[in-house]
C-alpha cells in the first residue's frame, strides 16, 4: 500500500482521545485492510477505460504494471503542461502548488472521472479513498511547484 493510501486511512478517521493505543492500532489496522480491499484506483480507471474504449479486458498482471506506468506518464505530461502554463500565467503557481493540487483533485477525481464512469459516483467512493486521493494530489501539486521553482532558479543563475 502506498503512503497516500496510509495517510488517507489515518486522516479520514478522527481518533478518540480516550481510546487506548491498542484499540487505536487495531482500528487503524482494520481501516488499512479495508482500504487495501478497495484496490488501486489507477487500475480501476485503466480497466474501465479499456473496456469502454476497446471492449478489451486487461489481464491482471499487465493491469498492475500498465496502470502505474500510465499514471506516471500522465502525471509527467501534466507537470510539463503546468510548467508551461505557469510561465505564461504566473498567478496559477501562487500558494506553492497547493491550489493546483487541490484544483486538480477536485476537477478530476471528484467531477470528471466519476461523471465519465471511470470512477464510481462520488457518493460511492469511501471517505478513505477521497482522503488518500486528496493528500496525494496536494503533495503532487506542492512538489511540482517546488521543482519548477528550483529548475527556474538554476536556469536563471
Amino acid at each position: 500500500m502506498n503512503l497516500a493510501m496510509r495517510l488517507g486511512a489515518i486522516v479520514s478517521e478522527a481518533s478518540d482521545p480516550f481510546e487506548s493505543e491498542a484499540a487505536r492500532e487495531d482500528r487503524l489496522a482494520k481501516r488499512i485492510r479495508h482500504f487495501q480491499e478497495l484496490g488501486d484506483p489507477n487500475q480501476e480507471i485503466l480497466s474501465r477505460a479499456s473496456l469502454r474504449l476497446f471492449r478489451h479486458e486487461i489481464p491482471t498482471v499487465q493491469l498492475q504494471k500498465t496502470a502505474t506506468a500510465v499514471h506516471y506518464v500522465f502525471g509527467t505530461a501534466l507537470g510539463c503542461a503546468y510548467t508551461a502554463v505557469a510561465d505564461l500565467f504566473p498567478a496559477i503557481s501562487s500558494g506553492t502548488g497547493l491550489g493546483f493540487g487541490l484544483g486538480w483533485w477536485g476537477a478530476v477525481n471528484e467531477v470528471l472521472l466519476p461523471k465519465s464512469g471511470l470512477l464510481p459516483p462520488v457518493k460511492n467512493i469511501p471517505k478513505q479513498m477521497h482522503a488518500a486521493m486528496l493528500v496525494s494530489h496536494v503533495v503532487y501539486g506542492i512538489s511540482l511547484e517546488q521543482v519548477r521553482r528550483s529548475v527556474r532558479g538554476m536556469l536563471r543563475a
